[in-house]
């Protein structure tokens, strides 16, 4: 199975689910923000997300963490992240969701920024219903580092990253690699430029400064949208392997 494991915004995580109940609207070159506004339409750059997603999407998650309350109380302890992410993939009935085949395959989905956007409003509501509901964020950090420096035939595992963008996520894969002596492996795609300082435009050269790239590694950076570059660099990945 490729990936072993994902780490990704909660965005990414809470327009999955949204899309699973319809797919978003193209925008076109010039929009009245203003009047989306009014129509009930939430512009993503040349995307629009309507408020109707998001009204499912609170549904879902209400029912989804009523489960996952029941199940904490059961085991009596927290779940984490990634075991609510691996339930919620349960729960989605569509074949392009992230979700539902990194449910399916067995792959953990990692989210260091969990409570941002809609779904952390949704854990915080159901904390204010429920006072002893929670997500154990640490036992993730703590599964993850086992993954990144797991010994593989008593030798240090080799570890690579594809890396889409940058923020939160792109952090948290090189920094954990960080405590293995760094990624052996890495491919960055970003439209960010390095000049401004900022992570996501930070090339892999920057990375081992901090050790977070092994000197030496196999890496490459290319800038460019990751929604178009990622989709081609998959097939051919799939291509060669099946040569």
């Amino acid at each position: 199975r490729i990936p072993s494991i994902l780490i990704t915004t909660v965005g990414s995580i809470e327009e999955d689910i949204m899309k699973a109940s319809g797919e978003f609207l193209a925008a076109g070159e010039k929009e009245n923000d203003a009047e989306l506004r009014e129509q009930g339409l939430n512009r993503i750059y040349n995307i629009l997300v309507s408020n109707e997603h998001y009204t499912k999407f609170e549904s879902f998650m209400e029912q989804a963490l009523e489960k996952t309350y029941v199940n904490q109380k059961k085991e009596g302890r927290q779940l984490t992240p990634s075991e609510l992410f691996h339930n919620l993939g349960k729960e989605l009935d569509d074949e392009n969701s992230i979700l539902f085949q990194a449910s399916k395959n067995g792959i953990p989905n990692f989210c260091p920024a969990v409570t941002d956007g809609s779904f952390g409003i949704a854990l915080m509501m159901m904390q204010e219903k429920h006072k002893d509901f929670g997500l154990d964020i640490v036992r993730d950090m703590k599964k993850l580092y086992e993954i990144t420096t797991e010994k593989q035939n008593e030798k240090e595992r080799k570890t690579a990253a594809i890396v889409l963008g940058g923020g939160v996520p792109k952090h948290h894969a090189i920094l954990f690699n960080s405590l293995k002596g760094g990624l052996d492996y890495a491919i960055y795609i970003t439209t960010s430029s390095p000049e401004s300082g900022s992570l996501s435009g930070a090339p892999p050269e920057e990375a081992m400064s901090w050790g977070k790239v092994k000197a030496g590694a196999s890496f490459a950076r290319v800038k460019g949208d990751a929604t178009i570059l990622f989709p081609l660099l998959a097939y051919c990945m799939k291509k060669i392997w099946k040569e």
